[in-house]
């Protein structure tokens, strides 16, 4: 466990009370224990420490909260039955993580961690994670099998953005050239690069509009690929017509 949570001593109050955030509560036998508790939640911050022991017992109460008295310092009330212990708080209102993003205090480098939501990543969770926030195209005649020679379909009104074709394991962009007149267009589009790993994650390539076997590049546009393990995802642009982007079942 790499946790670093430091009790300032000038966070130290006695017959105080940090109330409104108590996420956990713990009997422990002395103030030290208590902030052990509190090092052990990830998400506590701060803790309360009775003075007495209850009732009939060694074991004094502990209350374990997941904020601070610098972001509420109006909680921070008179209890003479307390102490209040508050740590170095890398979480609080003027927290780094975005989008909704859960931070702990205390992790890694930075002094923090954020945990982020899905479709989030990033050591923010600042970047949308495109394995999860992406654009399907449905067009089944988008298959390099499929051969019409009168449709001339393309691209031109797609955006900037991810996709992905159909929503099934199994299909991506040809990496053959293939035959004209397929997927819909006079001009299919290819992915003359490869496809990345997993490790690799995501790469740059260039997508090839084939016209015959001995033009197989008639024209090509930059593209990114993103190996999402049990798919890709593919960031296209425009093309002119009739030039569109194709799949293959593999």
């Amino acid at each position: 466990r790499h946790r670093t949570l430091l009790f300032p001593d000038n966070f130290f109050f006695a017959e105080r009370r940090f109330v409104n955030h108590t996420i956990d509560t713990k009997k422990v036998k002395d103030l030290d224990h208590c902030e052990l508790f509190c090092y052990m939640n990830d998400k506590c911050v701060s803790a309360n420490f009775k003075k007495e022991p209850e009732a009939g017992g060694m074991a004094h109460v502990c209350e374990l909260n997941n904020a601070t008295h610098l972001d509420y310092d109006t909680d921070l009330i008179t209890d003479v039955n307390f102490y209040h212990r508050g740590s170095k708080n890398a979480c609080g209102k003027n927290s780094r993580c975005q989008n909704n993003a859960i931070c702990e205090s205390g992790f890694t480098f930075k002094g923090y961690r954020c945990l982020c939501p899905p479709g989030f990543e990033g050591e923010n969770c600042e970047k949308a994670d495109v394995c999860q926030l992406n654009t399907v195209l449905h067009d089944v005649d988008r298959d390099v099998s499929h051969h019409d020679p009168e449709k001339t379909e393309c691209d031109q009104n797609l955006n900037p953005d991810w996709y992905r074709f159909l929503d099934i394991p199994g299909i991506t962009m040809p990496t053959e050239c293939p035959d004209p007149d397929k997927c819909g267009t006079s001009f299919p589009g290819w992915l003359s690069s490869s496809h990345p790993t997993v490790t690799e994650g995501e790469v740059a390539g260039t997508v090839c509009f084939s016209r015959s076997s001995d033009m197989c590049c008639h024209q090509s546009k930059n593209i990114r690929v993103k190996n999402c393990s049990s798919f890709y995802v593919y960031y296209l642009v425009p093309t002119s017509c009739p030039y569109r982007y194709c799949f293959t079942h593999n």
